[in-house]
């Protein structure tokens, strides 16, 4: 068992190291797919109501509005965007 390879994100401008990212194999994808699916058959999917689950993608966009700036700043580091490109980009994709 070999380790899981790393990918590094560097900034596209000034090479500086952003972060460092663990990359899933296909056995993490194969187990994440498994458990997925037996939470959906069980204590979640389908038992979950409508209402509940729109008040958990309502959380999500609410922390993203919330953290929209750093966000933004991450895209832009990641991908060697301005800044103001990223966040319009970003608020509207």
């Amino acid at each position: 068992m070999g380790f899981p390879r790393i990918d590094n994100h560097h900034h596209t401008a000034d090479g500086s190291l952003i972060t460092k990212v663990s990359e899933g194999t296909e056995k993490d994808v194969d187990i994440a797919v498994d458990v997925a699916e037996k939470a959906f058959h069980s204590s979640w999917g389908l038992k979950a109501s409508g209402s509940h689950r729109s008040g958990l993608l309502w959380k999500l966009a609410q922390l993203m509005e919330r953290d929209k700036e750093e966000l933004a700043a991450i895209e832009a580091l990641d991908n060697g965007m301005y800044f103001e490109s990223s966040k319009t980009i970003f608020l509207f994709s």
